[in-house]
């Protein structure tokens, strides 16, 4: 990893942009968190390429740890003010419905057998 460069393009953008990147253990994590498992390693990676409830919950959780990274980022340019929780437990309404999406998301699902 090390030895790849940190980017190979350049972007202009026409008003001020933040961006992040993502470590291997960041990638890890969302891929590992995926909840169905298949044997052939092919079919696990096109099956969490084309599948849209997998790609929403990445997009969920990287979207939850730039705000908590902002967060935190936020906190700490303010040290004169203590935060009242720590810092993990801190979050704001739109983290929260972001969770609950993401729980909505993940949960396993009933049968349709099931209901009838």
């Amino acid at each position: 990893m090390e030895r790849l460069p940190a980017s190979s393009s350049t972007l202009a953008t026409l008003e001020s942009t933040e961006a992040f990147g993502l470590d291997a253990a960041d990638v890890k994590y969302v891929t590992q968190h995926f909840r169905y498992t298949f044997t052939n390693e092919k079919v696990r990676r096109s099956a969490r390429y084309y599948s849209p409830g997998w790609r929403t919950w990445a997009a969920v959780a990287v979207q939850l740890a730039w705000r908590r990274y902002k967060h935190r980022k936020t906190l700490a340019s303010l040290s004169f003010i203590r935060p009242r929780r720590p810092l993990s437990r801190c979050s704001s309404l739109g983290e929260e419905q972001l969770r609950l999406y993401t729980a909505l998301l993940t949960s396993p699902k009933p049968n349709q057998d099931d209901l009838l």
